[in-house]
């Protein structure tokens, strides 16, 4: 049954309802069939629906048009037609009712559950029972849900049914990722399980609260597109110095060093990985025919150092051709081919949000405004993330209602104070404030840092520069070394033990694999140990002090 399609109905949700037993009648003075047809005096439409079939079905009229309620369960019907069975439909919409399981038989209700399991195994089928109504001001869209497996129950506004597990789900709220509030609330359900795999659920399960002032603390955002007083990279400020780093540089005759050092970017030492010293942009897998001036203010165009370089009209119109680039859900579709099986997201919701996939981790960007997000969480919803970040933004604007961009406008509003994470809508970024980088302090991962022997200060300021480092030991390491190489004494001192790494490797080969050993740093003892793989990953004791070890960080990755 297209069970309730009346606008301005009035009727009892089933996920309020769901929580009562299924023994106890919620409307005890209806319990005969006696009283439940006496409150049918006044009913609207005999011709489609005869009083004594609804009452032998449990139902009593509510005196609103024609919406009936069951005296066990509570659950509603309405917008009756011809041909319509009243216990099919009871059944149907509340298949945990006590009355209709007692009076009509479990094997009655299973094969009620079967057919409508057929009736809505289809994406389309679900998507077409969203026709008859579904309000302008509901924040998920028929395509979302009708993906994730429901289909309209027609009954309180925006409730929807999953066609699989039976469960009803209403009051969506702006941020709820449809996916993720499917697998919340009922984590066995066979088509979610199908559908996301099994990560996708175990991860869902894990996830206990979804207070957004905790959530999104924990939630570390690059640093790109800053527009700072002061460069990242004081070292490389002068193109002389940035020259110096591309000392190893490996494609000389893809890239010239002139070319990348005059667009503000200077050589990390790792494959072709540049940073620009202001705004800390990076970019890689360069090509020939890339113009490294043009790519900077493509991807960073709120940098002042390319600003200033290249002028205003030049940065907006690269800006431009990116838009006219991924205008088409075709072209930011295929831009997911390299998408990580890791990440949390399902491709199709980011694409059709206007976002295309950056090469990098899971970072996607708008076509439209320009603003790029990472680090997607199960319960993210690509909408809200887009309404959250830039309001404004035209694409937004013209897909979704003023009603769902309000919600996230408010929603935002309100959770300011509480997250203390602040969005700065110039700098098209969250920016990573004092009270984010106390917290990344305290983590494990930093704490196991500290025992290697760098200082805090050391370890808050490379966080400062990149806080999506924490999320390994080796990452973070990583990027304190490469801090530490600006520093021309410490870099002096790193070459000359890269050199010795070098010797010892090419000195010693091990006896059972032949391979040649790199130099690691002990964790937490700091001691240097120069072994071949396979003797370093059974090893779990220092060979100098005999301490136990807890991570193994290698110098100098091939």
């Amino acid at each position: 049954m297209e069970a309730v399609r009346n606008k301005n109905r009035k009727t009892t949700s089933r996920s309020k309802i769901s929580k009562q037993p299924n023994n106890v009648p919620r409307f005890p003075n209806y319990i005969t069939k006696e009283e439940r047809l006496k409150s049918f005096e006044k009913w609207p439409t005999p011709e489609l629906k005869t009083p004594l079939e609804l009452a032998r079905t449990g139902f009593f009229y509510s005196g609103h048009e024609d919406l009936v309620q069951c005296f066990s369960c509570g659950g509603g019907l309405s917008n009756w037609k011809i041909g319509l069975d009243a216990a099919f439909e009871h059944a149907k919409y509340y298949p945990t009712c006590g009355y209709i399981v007692e009076t009509k038989g479990e094997d009655f209700v299973e094969e009620v559950k079967k057919k409508v399991k057929n009736q809505y195994k289809t994406e389309r089928s679900r998507l077409s029972s969203f026709d008859d109504f579904w309000p302008e001001s509901a924040t998920k869209t028929p395509k979302q849900l009708a993906k994730a497996g429901f289909f309209n129950t027609g009954d309180s506004n925006d409730e929807v049914q999953c066609f699989e597990c039976g469960i009803t789900i209403t009051n969506w709220k702006a941020d709820d990722d449809v996916w993720f509030k499917h697998t919340k609330l009922n984590p066995k359900c066979e088509f979610v399980f199908e559908m996301k795999g099994p990560e996708f659920t175990d991860k869902a399960y894990q996830v206990e609260s979804m207070t957004e002032e905790a959530s999104r603390l924990q939630k570390i955002v690059k640093e790109r597109n800053r527009d700072l007083e002061h460069p990242c990279h004081d070292n490389y400020k002068r193109v002389e110095q940035r020259m110096q780093s591309f000392k190893n540089w490996p494609i000389p005759r893809m890239k010239r060093p002139e070319d990348l050092a005059a667009a503000g970017f200077f050589y990390s030492g790792e494959d072709d990985l540049v940073f620009c010293f202001h705004c800390n942009g990076e970019l890689y897998n360069l090509k020939t025919t890339e113009v490294m001036s043009e790519e900077h203010a493509k991807w960073y165009p709120s940098c002042a150092f390319i600003r200033q370089v290249k002028g205003e009209a030049f940065v907006a119109a690269e800006k431009k051709k990116l838009t006219n680039i991924y205008r088409t859900e075709e072209a930011r579709k295929n831009s997911y081919e390299a998408w990580p099986n890791s990440a949390n997201k399902d491709p199709e919701e980011l694409y059709e949000a206007g976002f295309f996939y950056f090469q990098s981790d899971d970072l996607v960007h708008c076509f439209e405004c320009g603003f790029w997000y990472l680090d997607w969480q199960v319960y993210d919803d690509p909408w809200f993330i887009h309404a959250k970040l830039n309001p404004s933004c035209k694409f937004l604007r013209q897909m979704r209602s003023e009603s769902f961009l309000n919600q996230a406008e408010q929603l935002l509003a309100s959770r300011k104070k509480a997250s203390k994470i602040t969005l700065s809508v110039d700098e098209s970024v969250f920016r990573t404030n004092e009270d984010i980088i106390q917290e990344l302090m305290k983590s494990s991962i930093v704490q196991t840092v500290l025992k290697v022997g760098f200082n805090a200060t050391e370890i808050r300021l490379a966080l400062q520069k990149r806080p999506e480092s924490s999320r390994t030991v080796e990452n973070l390491f990583a990027l304190i070394m490469l801090s530490q190489k600006e520093d021309p004494e410490v870099f002096a001192c790193l070459e000359n033990l890269k050199k010795e790494n070098d010797r010892c490797s090419k000195a010693k080969t091990c006896k059972f694999c032949s391979k040649q050993g790199p130099i690691s740093i002990l964790v937490p003892c700091a001691h240097l140990l120069s072994c071949c793989p396979c003797v370093a990953k059974n090893l779990r004791r220092c060979f100098a002090c005999n301490e136990e070890i807890e991570h193994k960080l290698e110098m100098f990755p091939k």
